[in-house]
């Protein structure tokens, strides 16, 4: 039956007809695309319109889901006239004769559902059986890209691929099927995106709508819901006057597919249900099981499922990507079959194995990058339930944390340490580490004082377990002296630094990360205290110890030449931190993105190196951009952002905009003085200074 609801397709159909209407040979041409997509529906309207387009043309359908029922229909097709659609079946020997009589003129078979080799290949050979008059024109459709391929003998001019709707269209088809006309326009757009605009799904949610007292926003909150209301949502049956859906009726269009996988194609089902427990989107190839060691399978098995439109490549980075949709469905059949937690468990394996536990270099963090939202999946997926899946979740907050993400990573690490505490206690090696990582992100948002707290109970849970000179203990001791740097708390920082840098020299020697990183944070503290002989030795140290050991293209190595350039500048040699800054900015830009806090915060640097040189205007406008970075990455109020208006209040000063500088040094004064305290040294700083500036207008006045 044609659907009085077809909408779209405009371009496909006008290619198809106008094929059919020029031909002057024999031809076969191809319809293919994923279960769903509305290939029959297509072939229906096409035929209605060919034969209404077309009063000479005779236009006969058949649909082929399996071999007995395209003989049974091969039998009695359809025929489609001008002025009524399809007239009654006809029998084959009237079909025979009707073509026959059509040798001088032209018809059309249409063949709908071929989705197995075995209906037109099979021991009946019914493919020889198919008329080859040279006035006529067959129209194959079908799931299988390949199969298609070979009835249209490979000719690609032949080939047409039905994908998903347009947004338009899928608005379109929602709102004349679901009359719901009141939601607004951003509404049926979130929903139509939501069902990934496959034609199946939208038409199935827009005649729930027509028929329950819910609207497109209702329906929009159940399909994001729990997995189960989900999937019911999608299995419900439902109908109105000339439309009807069977329970089940959208997710079984794509389980038949599946089931045809696993019966002919072990592996690709394989595959595809590995697949369905990662994330759906930019899964790299070498992430994927590997049958025997044969890549060449795993390639013949993702033609197979890419040919089959359940898969598609996109980009140059060797990613493939499933339909959200089909892919939820193919995961829920898998708990259904009481197979997911087979697959759920291999794809964690895969992912655990290759998601990287350090990021201090480009590969490893596009390596994490790439791996991010499918350690996410897989750890959802697992419900953490042992000390490998905390690790992977710590690594998970770790590479959060490093690229700037600071309140997924801190979720990440709420989440871990409630986990770790429950399945190895409070005060477990691993509770421990998550809890340090824990700490360092409320540094990193510039919650000082829960750093400091959660920092101290990890040092003093660690020293009743380990002794003095671990490596865990120090680490420990080396992140209390951070904070209490951060909250100006310099001289107990120092000592702190001091003590620790000693006893891992005894105990790791000088060349250490960890003692490095000792090293670099006792010369932060001194130059705090404006120490900058001293400071500059430790901080040249690190630089050539880092570069040695990782290279020049590295995270921390890049740390320790920027601070190596801060101390520089602070001694007035400008053009030493000025060269420095510059491949340091290049470095992190190259490295994590022109964005990235580290970048931004040497950016910064660079224009603080200009305006000490007298640059007034060029360092203004850096520092502008700067800030707004800043701001958009990690907020308005963040210490970060804050450092960069007191910057940008010292840029403006210099220009003699004494007002908008007092204005700016009055607005970081308050946030400070809230996030670090009236006492804390900066918020002193910008107090003193935006004094300063309105004693200054004052005597203007005056």
């Amino acid at each position: 039956m044609r659907n009085p609801q077809f909408v779209g397709r405009e371009v496909i159909i006008g290619q198809i007809k106008q094929q059919v209407e020029t031909a002057r040979s024999h031809r076969r041409l191809g319809i293919f695309g994923l279960g769903g997509i509305g290939k029959s529906e297509l072939a229906i309207e096409v035929a209605h319109r060919l034969a209404g387009e077309n009063p000479d043309l005779l236009v006969l359908f058949i649909r082929a889901d399996s071999e007995a029922e395209f003989e049974c229909t091969y039998v009695k097709p359809l025929q489609f006239s001008r002025t009524s659609g399809p007239e009654s079946p006809v029998s084959n020997h009237i079909m025979s004769n009707k073509i026959a009589e059509k040798r001088s003129g032209r018809w059309v078979l249409i063949i709908d559902g071929v989705d197995g080799w075995e209906t037109l290949f099979g021991p009946k050979s019914l493919i020889e059986h198919l008329p080859g008059d040279t006035n006529g024109t067959i129209i194959f459709t079908s799931r299988d890209r390949d199969l298609i391929a070979e009835l249209v003998q490979f000719d690609s001019t032949s080939l047409f691929h039905l994908d998903r709707f347009s947004e338009e269209s899928a608005i379109e088809l929602l709102s004349r099927v679901s009359q719901d006309f009141e939601t607004d326009i951003s509404g049926r757009g979130e929903l139509v995106k939501e069902l990934e605009y496959l034609p199946l799904a939208v038409m199935q949610a827009a005649v729930f709508i027509r028929t329950k007292p819910v609207d497109i926003r209702d329906y929009l909150s159940l399909c994001r819901g729990n997995d189960t209301e989900r999937f019911k949502l999608l299995d419900i049956g439902t109908r109105i006057k000339d439309i009807e859906f069977s329970a089940g009726a959208v997710t079984k269009s794509w389980a038949t597919t599946f089931e045809q996988l696993e019966r002919n194609f072990g592996y690709a089902a394989q595959v595809l249900a590995f697949i369905a427990c990662l994330h759906p989107h930019a899964i790299p190839y070498w992430l994927l099981p590997v049958e025997s060691g044969s890549w060449i399978d795993l390639i013949s098995a993702l033609g197979l499922l890419e040919a089959h439109s359940l898969i598609y490549m996109n980009g140059p980075h060797q990613v493939l990507n499933a339909h959200s949709l089909v892919h939820f469905v193919f995961t829920q059949r898998l708990k259904a079959n009481n197979t997911f937690t087979t697959y759920a468990q291999r794809a964690y394996e895969a992912v655990y194995q290759t998601f990287p536990s350090s990021f201090r270099s480009r590969a490893l963090l596009m390596q994490a990058e790439g791996l991010i939202s499918h350690a996410g999946t897989v750890l959802n997926n697992s419900r953490f339930v042992d000390i490998g899946h905390l690790d992977l979740g710590l690594r998970v907050s770790l590479y959060l944390h490093t690229v700037g993400r600071f309140d997924d990573s801190l979720r990440y690490a709420e989440r871990l340490f409630e986990k770790s505490r429950i399945l190895s206690g409070e005060s477990s090696y691993m509770s421990l580490k998550v809890l340090s990582e824990l700490a360092l992100v409320h540094q990193s948002q510039g919650n000082y004082d829960a750093c400091q707290n959660i920092t101290e109970v990890v040092l003093d849970r660690r020293k009743r377990i380990m002794a003095c000179d671990h490596p865990d203990v120090l680490g420990s001791l080396n992140n209390l002296g951070l904070i209490l740097q951060k909250k100006g708390k310099w001289r107990e920082a120092e000592t702190i630094h001091r003590e620790a840098l000693k006893v891992k020299e005894r105990v790791l020697g000088p060349n250490h990360d960890s003692t490095i990183k000792s090293m670099n944070n006792l010369a932060l503290t001194l130059q705090d205290q404006e120490k900058y002989k001293e400071a500059e030795e430790y901080f040249r140290t690190a630089a050539d110890v880092r570069q040695e050991v990782y290279g020049k293209l590295n995270t921390t190595t890049l740390l320790s030449f920027n601070n190596l350039a801060v101390i520089l500048q602070l001694q007035d040699r400008f053009a030493e931190a000025g060269q420095i800054y510059a491949e340091v900015f290049d470095a992190r830009s190259h490295l994590l993105g022109a964005r990235h806090h580290a970048t931004l915060r040497t950016r910064g640097n660079m224009a603080l190196n200009l305006l000490q040189q007298e640059e007034h205007t060029k360092a203004e406008d850096t520092l502008i951009e700067v800030l707004e970075g800043f701001v958009e990455t990690l907020g308005r109020n963040h210490l970060e952002s804050l450092n960069a208006r007191a910057n940008l209040a010292n840029a403006v000063r210099h220009r003699n905009k004494l007002q908008d500088a007092e204005r700016m040094y009055k607005e970081v004064f308050e946030a400070r003085k809230e996030l670090l305290g009236v006492d804390h040294p900066q918020t002193k700083l910008c107090e003193k200074l935006a004094n300063e500036l309105e004693l200054e207008l004052e005597c203007a006045k005056g």
